[in-house]
């Protein structure tokens, strides 16, 4: 049609030797998505179960952060070998991100504790037990708020 001559399918119209097109695909169901992340999850919560342990317990407090993180980043390998390889920033890279702070915040956290009752009086341990339950119920709400943003996001899009 571009060779009939200047203007011949009208001034809006121009010629080009590629098409593009956009083929919105949805998938129906949360199966796939709940076998790559339930692991996540689990990782996750068994971050934050940390808080509930006394401070003065050093290994078990740490190791099940540590734990967590080797599971998170396990959970990543096996996300990551399962999906098609993307070169942008996916929601699976997103969510794990957010696992790796809730993580690395109990270790902090256990950190700042253990440093608080090393002092070793009764009031530091009060205070530690309620910088605990504080930053559970926020680091909490924190991981499932900004994950089902995200994920929100990704099924907006």
């Amino acid at each position: 049609m571009c060779g009939l001559g200047p203007n011949a399918l009208g001034p809006s119209w121009r010629c080009s030797t590629r098409g593009t097109f956009e083929l919105p695909l949805h998938r129906r169901g949360w199966g796939s998505f709940l076998k790559l992340f339930g692991g996540l999850a689990v990782a996750v919560a068994v971050a934050l179960t940390s808080y509930f342990i006394r401070a003065k317990e050093v290994d078990p407090r740490f190791g099940l952060c540590v734990g967590s993180l080797f599971a998170a980043v396990a959970s990543q390998y096996v996300v990551a070998s399962v999906l098609p390889e993307s070169p942008t920033f996916t929601l699976a890279d997103r969510l794990h991100l957010v696992a790796f702070a809730v993580v690395l915040i109990g270790i902090v956290q256990s950190a700042v504790a253990l440093h608080y009752l090393s002092r070793d009086t009764e009031e530091d341990e009060r205070l530690v037990q309620r910088l605990d339950r504080v930053t559970f119920a926020l680091v909490t709400t924190l991981w499932l708020g900004v994950s089902a943003l995200l994920v929100y996001q990704a099924r907006a899009s």
